[in-house]
């Protein structure tokens, strides 16, 4: 067992249900603050227990509180419920000359983790599922690393932390965390303040880019207008991967294709709510039927069992629930829909993960710029 995996055994413990950890090498502290759309002047000390507790409640308003500590070459960047340091956008703009490394949950198991490079995303993952890692030589520079693929099964969040000091060297425990460390109010919208990020694709979007002439035209022409067709796309990817059917499927669908934005689609957003609390009802007795033996596996919502078909499902519906959102504008109806069609385990073999990973960056291009 790696040595520093079995430090992180028990770090869930000690974690609130949802949130993000990010450690960024060489950074500039007002300028991680500013990409986090926090207030500068709102610097305080707190430990994380202490923010864990104000940020429970300040999330009904929409803002926040982060916990930065800065150790030798590296910040450490600590979200009590958000997740502003998951975005791809800010990542690359924290690590545009050096290295950044975060990683998120949430309480409804979605997972990721993020590894970038001089603006570069050299790994991005859903620990749940390691083949998933994009762009495919990710997988080159996890082979490499301390943790092995049976301890990101075991306990992903170990297997997580445990890369966070392998790269830093920091090591973060209970008493680590609360101890005093800078505290940061953060605005209602982190996009506000970072600057439009500049389009940057690897290989392996750039591959699926040059064989589908409708995707090379919104990369090539990233403006509103095209926010119809990403939304469009993601939803038919997420309802054709998570095989989604049935008359509410066939009309959202209808409704998305042809734009409509009218009093049906109010009700045909409301109608696809109910459906997605009915499979929410259907996996969670689908999970309590499962083997208890099995039972934490099966947090990994795949196709291979009944429990993960209907969380897939789900995840579908809420691709079209923000699809047709009436109460959200465009940008965000898209940006939503790309990232809940990314929930659905995408197939890594015909190119629909590497197209909603193009999709996800001019969504969040768009995005920012609105």
């Amino acid at each position: 067992m790696s040595t520093l995996f079995s430090l992180y055994l028990n770090i869930r413990a000690i974690l609130p249900e949802h949130g993000c950890f990010t450690w960024v090498r060489n950074s500039d502290l007002n300028e991680v603050v500013r990409l986090l759309a926090g207030n500068p002047d709102s610097d305080s000390e707190q430990t994380w227990s202490e923010a864990v507790t104000l940020a429970y409640e300040l999330y009904p308003e929409g803002t926040g509180v982060t916990l930065v500590e800065q150790q030798s070459m590296w910040t450490v960047v600590m979200e009590p419920l958000s997740c502003r340091g998951s975005s791809e956008a800010i990542l690359k703009q924290m690590a545009v000359k050096s290295e950044a490394y975060s990683v998120y949950w949430t309480v409804n198991q979605d997972v990721g983790v993020t590894y970038v490079v001089s603006g570069r995303i050299i790994a991005a993952f859903d620990p749940f599922n390691l083949p998933t890692v994009s762009p495919r030589s990710g997988q080159r520079w996890l082979a490499r690393r301390s943790v092995t693929e049976t301890q990101w099964r075991e306990n992903w969040q170990a297997a997580a932390f445990a890369l966070g000091e392998e790269l830093s060297g920091i090591h973060i425990d209970e008493a680590w965390l609360n101890s005093l460390h800078m505290s940061i109010r953060l605005h209602p919208r982190a996009a506000s303040a970072v600057d439009a990020p500049s389009i940057m694709l690897d290989e392996d979007m750039e591959e699926i880019v040059r064989g589908n002439p409708l995707l090379a035209t919104i990369v090539a022409d990233p403006r509103p207008d095209k926010l119809p067709n990403i939304i469009r796309i993601a939803a038919q990817l997420a309802v054709s991967t998570s095989r989604l059917e049935g008359s509410l499927v066939d009309e959202a669908m209808r409704l998305i294709i042809n734009g409509n934005r009218g009093e049906r689609v109010r009700i045909t957003h409301r109608r696809l709510l109910g459906l997605r609390d009915q499979y929410d009802a259907q996996s969670l007795e689908a999970f309590a039927a499962h083997p208890a033996a099995d039972r934490e596996e099966v947090l990994n919502p795949g196709h291979h069992t009944n429990y993960g078909r209907l969380q897939l499902k789900r995840r579908a519906v809420e691709a079209l629930c923000s699809a047709l959102d009436p109460d959200i504008d465009l940008a965000k109806a898209a940006k939503y829909t790309v990232y809940a069609a990314g929930l659905t385990h995408l197939d890594l073999q015909n190119g629909d993960n590497e197209m909603q990973r193009v999709l996800a960056v001019i969504a969040d291009y768009i995005w920012m710029q609105e």
